[in-house]
């Protein structure tokens, strides 16, 4: 047990982009074969959208904000800290109108769903979702949680001498909580981010109220049958991976000021 927390202190590391400690022990080539591998059977497993004028109009505004996750490290004086972690940005957009998601991948494999760009008006609403996902990778925050889920693993196996137990008591007493806070964090920084890409921040706040608007009326027509589906719509947070999208609202009023003031 002794060697475990050796490992665990000597694997600590500053995240890049706000100095907070993280936890990284798991080997990045490690983190990319199973980045890259689950990205392309995902690919081969999904329609992508081959629209031409759509897939320009991502990757220019995925290129706006690299430049702007630049500029925030030039701002803290850090542009060398930045050239280690220039991703090789890749997005994908799936055809689907059920799902309402986007996800990143730690090496900078990015995947949206067609359903979320139906909630966009413009632009700037698009790149709020960018800017988040690409905070997510920046902050290297699959690495963080991967390397939490090993310590937490070993350690409790260590401890019961029962595999698995570390997955089955640490989900709802850690790794939920653990994620709305990565999940608050990406918000954050995604705010700077496209802010100092030269998109206007107040749209990321336009987007979640669309999103939350469509919830609330959904609602009012989803079956009271579907217990599953009920329990989904109104699981408290502390059951779910992601803030409420009201306290996200109410956290991302709160940090647009600062961001305002960080990107003049």
């Amino acid at each position: 047990m002794g060697l475990l927390f050796l490992i665990v202190f000597i694997s600590c590391s500053k995240n890049p982009s706000n100095n907070r400690t993280q936890l990284t022990i798991v080997p990045d080539p490690v983190i990319n074969h199973l980045s890259n591998t689950y990205y392309f059977q995902f690919l081969q497993e999904n329609r992508i959208s081959i629209d031409k004028e759509l897939n320009n109009k991502i990757r220019e505004i995925s290129k706006k904000i690299e430049s702007g996750i630049k500029k925030y490290f030039e701002h803290k004086n850090q542009s060398k800290l930045y050239e280690k972690f220039a991703f090789n940005y890749d997005i994908a957009i799936v055809k689907d109108k059920r799902t309402l998601n986007a996800f990143a991948l730690p090496t900078g494999k990015i995947v949206f769903f067609s359903r979320i760009l139906d909630f966009t008006d413009n632009e700037d609403m698009i790149a709020a979702i960018m800017a988040h996902e690409m905070a997510h990778v920046v902050a290297l925050h699959s690495q963080e949680r991967m390397s939490h889920a090993l310590a937490i693993e070993t350690l409790s196996t260590a401890i019961s001498g029962i595999p698995g137990t570390g997955s089955l008591f640490s989900e709802i007493g850690y790794f939920l909580p653990f994620s709305r806070f990565q999940e608050k964090e990406a918000d954050e920084l995604g705010l700077i981010f496209m802010c100092f890409a030269g998109y206007n921040p107040e749209n990321t706040i336009l987007f979640w109220k669309k999103i939350y608007k469509y919830y609330e009326d959904l609602k009012k027509y989803k079956s009271n049958n579907d217990l599953m589906a009920s329990f989904k719509r109104n699981a408290p947070e502390i059951l779910r991976t992601h803030p409420l999208t009201e306290k996200r609202i109410k956290n991302l009023e709160v940090l647009l000021e600062s961001t305002k003031e960080i990107c003049k």
